[in-house]
C-alpha cells in the first residue's frame, strides 16, 4: 500500500480543512464548537503551534496552523485534536465493521486536506477564504455574524477596513477553490 506523504516545512503555515464523518453536522452545537476550539487551544499549547485563522462549519473546518521551527508536523496536531475532540463526544452514528476494526467511532474522516502556504499574497486568499466561507456556504449574509471563526478578531485588528465584509464567493473555475481542495 502506498505510504502519502506530506510536505512539511519548519516555522510554515499550512491552510487545513478537516471533514467530518459522512458530513455530519455535529458542530451546529454551540457547546460541540466550544469544545473543538478548546481541543485545538490545549494540543497547539504542547506543540508551540499557533492558529492564524479559522472557521468551524456545520460539518468540516478550515485553518491555518503556523507550525514551530522546531516541529513542522501538523498531521500529529491534527491527530491528537481529532482524538481529543472524540473522547468527549458521544456519537451514535453506526460505524462500517472496517472503522469499527480501527476502533474509530465514526467522527471524523480519516484523512484532511493540506496546503502549505507559499507566500503573504496566498496567506491572504486563503485568510479572507476562511473569513468568507460561512457566507459562501450561505449560512449567513455577512461574515462578522459567523460566531465559530477567527474573522472578528481580524476586524477588530484592523485587517477588514469594513466590518459588514461580505467576502467573496468563487466561481466553480477559480484557481482559488483548486488550492483549497474543494
Amino acid at each position: 500500500m502506498p505510504e502519502y506523504r506530506r510536505w512539511r516545512i519548519p516555522g510554515s503555515k499550512v491552510f487545513l480543512t478537516i471533514v467530518t464523518y459522512q458530513r455530519m453536522p455535529i458542530f451546529k452545537v454551540a457547546r460541540n464548537a466550544a469544545r473543538l476550539m478548546d481541543c485545538f487551544e490545549h494540543v497547539l499549547q504542547n506543540h508551540s503551534a499557533a492558529l492564524v485563522a479559522y472557521v468551524i462549519l456545520p460539518d468540516h473546518i478550515h485553518l491555518i496552523l503556523q507550525t514551530a521551527m522546531e516541529n513542522s508536523d501538523y498531521s500529529v496536531i491534527v491527530k491528537e485534536v481529532k482524538r481529543r475532540f472524540t473522547k468527549s463526544f458521544e456519537s451514535s452514528v453506526p460505524v462500517s465493521r472496517s472503522r469499527a476494526m480501527r476502533k474509530e467511532r465514526g467522527v471524523w474522516q480519516r484523512r484532511f486536506w493540506e496546503h502549505t502556504i507559499r507566500d503573504e499574497d496566498e496567506l491572504g486568499t486563503l485568510i479572507d477564504y476562511i473569513h468568507s466561507n460561512p457566507v459562501r456556504h450561505g449560512y449567513v449574509s455577512l461574515a462578522k455574524e459567523w460566531p465559530y471563526s477567527s474573522f472578528q478578531a481580524y476586524a477588530d485588528d484592523g485587517y477588514y477596513e469594513d466590518s459588514d465584509w461580505v467576502g467573496f464567493v468563487p466561481d466553480d473555475s477559480d484557481e482559488l477553490l483548486k488550492l483549497v481542495g474543494e
